[in-house]
């Protein structure tokens, strides 16, 4: 009897791809499959933490969850630009990312956490557009009582000027001129200005 021929066996194994491990697999989606420049699985993971915040309804508006936030739902409306036919070669994706957020909540398509978490994050930092620098003016709201320091010696501020008030807008102190607005002097983050 005639042993059996291993040599296509050998062979069939010699020709075929090595199959990849899981590792490498894993590697290749963080790689290669994208939504903006986020890897899928941690977009699916970010979408997932959002919803569940969402419908725990306690997101957040610190700048870690904000910015994934923000990331999440700017890079998915993004992407839908760069998928539309035409267009999404003539920058949909920047038009889609910019102004479909903007639909969404003036639709009422967002869900009120969201919006409510997001205005808290952009009040909190961007500062209505405005910079604390001398002779820029704040907002009017910034000038009333609410935000105005009496106790400016307890927190080592220098007496204001007459006319001139401190403030404590966010934990940075800020010397009003009262009948202008203008910022004469301010402390940040415990720097004097």
């Amino acid at each position: 009897m005639r042993s059996p021929d291993n040599s296509f066996l050998s062979d069939t194994l010699a020709r075929s791809p090595r199959r990849k491990t899981l590792k490498e697999q894993w590697w290749h989606i963080m790689d290669n499959w994208k939504v903006g420049i986020i890897p899928l699985p941690l977009f699916v993971l970010a979408g997932v933490l959002i919803a569940l915040d969402c419908l725990s309804g306690k997101l957040a508006s610190d700048i870690v969850v904000m910015v994934a936030t923000l990331a999440f739902f700017g890079f998915a409306c993004g992407e839908f630009g760069k998928r539309l036919p035409v267009v999404g070669r003539l920058g949909a994706a920047a038009i889609c990312a910019t102004f479909i957020p903007s639909a969404l909540v003036y639709y009422g398509l967002l869900p009120d956490i969201v919006v409510t978490s997001t205005t808290q994050f952009h009040d909190r930092f961007a500062w209505e557009g405005h910079e604390f620098r001398r002779g820029r003016p704040v907002p009017r709201e910034y000038c009333g009582d609410r935000y105005r320091i009496d106790d400016w010696r307890e927190r080592g501020l220098r007496e204001p000027p007459e006319g001139q008030h401190w403030a404590d807008i966010d934990g940075n102190y800020v010397l009003i001129a009262a009948a202008t607005g203008i910022i004469t002097s301010l402390i940040l983050n415990n720097a004097f200005h």
